[in-house]
C-alpha cells in the first residue's frame, strides 16, 4: 500500500462533505440488509434494517470465476451470517473494503453478494431493482476497479507501477520529509487529472454490472490499477495530481463517449433534473461482458429505475414506451450474437439478443413518422418491473414491403419494382442457428426516413399474423423518390413477438 491510501481517501471524502455545495448530508435510508462493519471488539455481522437512516458505503467489485475468492449470503447461512462474519473469512477486497468503511467512520456497507440471498429468486429479483437507490444514496462507493477477483484486494492494485516511480528526501527550515513522484503519461495535459475513461483496461471497467455502479453514485473512490482516483459532483481527484478538477472543467486526451457526463442529459420538462442518453447506455452496456446473460435486464434496473419518475410504468423490455417506435431502430455489431436458448425478451427488444447493440442514431431532417403504435403488451418473469419477461408483443400500423432474395443476401440492392436502391440487412442473429433462409418472405416494417430509410426485418412465426424480428434494415433513397415510393406501399397493422 503506498503510504498515506487511507488518509488520502480520508482527505477526499471529507472535503467533499466540507468544499462542494451538492454533497451535504451522508445519512440516507438504509438497504434492505447492510454489513455491520465492526470494530476491534466486535466482528462484522450481517444487518437486517428496518427502515432506520445512517450513513454507508457501498462497493462495486468483479466477483471472478471462482467461488472461493468471496462469500455470499444464501437461505442455508443466512442466520449464521446475521451472528457474525469474521473478518478472516472476508475476501482481501471485502476486508480491505471493510477496513476502509471502519477508518471513515462508517458503520455500514452493502455488499452485493452478502447482502441479497443469492438462492432466493424472490429476494434477488426484489433486490437487484432496488440497486439505483443503493448506489445513489450511498455516503461513498468504494469501486475495486483494478481487482479481477477478490483475492486482489484494493490496495494491491494502486500499487501496481505503470511509471517509473522515485522517491526524494528533502530538507527545510521547517524540518524534512519525502517526495513521492513518478513519470505522467497525460502528455501536454500533465495539469490535469487522470479520469476513469483513461483506464478502461480495469478489470471492472469491462463488467456489464459495473456501468450502473459508476453511473448512479454521487461519490466514488477507484482503486484502479496504478493510483486512487475520485469522482464526486463537482469535481474529480486523481493520486498523481496536487490539485482536483472541477468536473466541469474535465479535459484531456479523453474519448469523449466514455466520460461520464456524456451518459446524461439535462430535462428540459417535467421538474428539470437529469435524465439518460438511453442510446448510449445501451450502446455502452452491451460492449460489456456478463458472466449470466440473463442479467442483461436486471443489469440495468438501477439506471431504468433512475431515468424517470415513471420508470416502471414507461419501461418495457430495455425500451421507452414514450420513446418508441423510433427505438425499435437498434442493430447488431460484430459477427457474434444469438437469441436467448429460453424466452427471455419480446425479438422487438434488444434484451432478446446476446450480442453488442447499437441504437440507431435519428440525427438529421427525419421525415414524419408513418408508424403509429396500437398496442403493447407485456407479461413480467419475476417481481422486478425492469427484469426479463414471460411473454409480449406489440401491435403497430405501418407501410410495409416484402424483402427481395437479394436483399436477404445482404448488401445487394433492394428493387422496389420500379427503381432499384443500395440497401443493408443486418441480422439480428449471426451466430451458426439462423434464424432467416432463403425460401422465407420477410417483411420490411419502414419506421423512418433520415439520410436513409430504416426499418426492421419481420419473418412470420404463426398464421394468425404474427412475426418476430429477424433484423435491421437500411436502404438508400433520395428525399425526391420518398413521397411516390410510399405511396406504393400498402399500410398495414402487424403483431411482433
Amino acid at each position: 500500500m503506498r503510504p498515506n491510501s487511507m488518509e488520502l481517501v480520508s482527505e477526499w471524502f471529507n472535503q467533499c462533505f466540507t468544499q462542494h455545495r451538492t454533497c451535504k448530508g451522508r445519512e440516507s435510508t438504509l438497504p434492505t440488509r447492510v454489513v455491520y462493519v465492526g470494530n476491534d471488539i466486535r466482528e462484522p455481522y450481517l444487518y437486517q434494517t428496518s427502515g432506520e437512516e445512517a450513513p454507508y458505503s457501498a462497493l462495486s467489485h468483479c466477483w471472478g470465476s471462482a467461488p472461493t475468492t468471496h462469500l455470499t449470503s444464501s437461505k442455508a447461512n443466512l442466520k449464521d451470517r446475521m451472528e457474525s462474519i469474521p473478518i478472516s473469512t472476508l475476501s482481501q477486497t471485502f476486508s480491505d473494503a471493510v477496513v476502509l468503511t471502519r477508518r471513515l467512520g462508517i458503520e455500514y456497507i452493502w455488499i452485493d453478494s452478502l447482502c441479497i440471498i443469492q438462492d432466493d429468486t424472490e429476494d434477488w429479483a426484489r433486490e437487484s431493482a432496488r440497486m439505483c437507490e443503493v448506489y445513489r444514496n450511498a455516503a461513498l462507493t468504494i469501486s475495486a476497479d483494478g481487482a479481477s477477483d477478490g483475492s486482489k484486494g484494493l490496495f494491491q492494485t494502486i500499487h501496481v507501477p505503470l511509471h517509473q516511480e522515485i522517491s526524494m528526501t528533502f530538507k527545510s527550515s521547517t524540518g524534512s520529509g519525502v517526495i513521492y513522484a513518478r513519470e505522467s503519461d497525460l502528455g501536454q495535459y500533465a495539469d490535469r487529472v487522470h479520469t476513469i475513461p483513461d483506464k478502461n483496461d480495469d478489470p471492472l471497467r469491462q463488467r456489464g454490472w459495473a456501468l450502473q455502479e459508476w453511473l448512479l453514485p454521487s461519490r466514488i473512490v477507484h482503486f484502479t490499477i496504478g493510483e486512487l482516483l475520485w469522482e464526486c459532483k463537482e469535481s474529480q481527484s486523481c493520486e498523481c495530481q496536487v490539485n482536483s478538477q472541477l468536473s466541469k472543467d474535465i479535459k484531456g486526451p479523453v474519448s469523449p463517449h466514455r466520460r461520464k457526463s456524456r451518459f446524461y442529459r439535462e430535462r428540459e420538462s417535467d421538474g428539470g433534473g437529469l435524465y439518460l442518453h438511453w442510446t448510449r447506455v445501451v450502446h455502452e452496456f452491451t460492449r460489456r461482458k456478463l458472466t449470466i446473460q440473463t442479467d442483461r435486464l436486471p443489469a440495468l434496473s438501477g439506471l431504468a429505475a433512475f431515468n424517470t419518475s415513471n420508470a416502471a410504468e414507461d419501461y418495457v423490455a430495455g425500451l421507452w414506451k414514450s420513446e418508441l417506435p423510433e427505438t425499435l431502430l437498434w442493430q447488431v455489431r460484430g459477427d457474434d450474437s444469438e437469441r436467448h436458448e429460453d424466452y427471455y425478451a419480446p425479438s422487438w427488444s434488444w434484451a432478446s439478443v446476446n450480442g453488442d447493440i447499437g441504437m440507431h442514431s435519428t440525427l438529421g431532417n427525419r421525415l414524419p413518422m408513418k408508424c403509429k403504435i396500437l398496442e403493447i403488451s407485456t407479461v413480467l418473469a419475476t417481481d422486478n418491473p425492469f427484469g426479463p419477461l414471460k411473454s409480449g408483443f406489440i401491435k403497430i400500423q405501418g407501410p410495409v414491403a416484402i424483402l427481395s432474395q437479394n436483399m436477404m443476401r445482404m448488401g445487394e440492392p433492394y428493387d422496389s419494382g420500379e427503381t432499384q436502391y443500395d440497401g443493408k440487412l443486418t441480422l439480428d442473429v449471426k451466430g451458426p442457428a439462423l434464424e432467416v433462409t432463403p425460401g422465407d418472405e420477410i417483411l420490411f416494417l419502414i419506421l423512418e426516413k433520415v439520410v436513409t430509410i430504416s426499418g426492421i426485418a419481420l419473418k412470420k412465426v404463426k398464421d394468425d399474423g404474427q412475426y418476430m424480428r429477424v433484423g435491421f434494415v437500411q436502404i438508400d433513397c433520395d428525399d425526391k423518390d420518398w413521397d411516390s415510393w410510399m405511396q406504393k406501399i400498402k399500410t398495414q397493422i402487424v403483431t411482433i413477438v
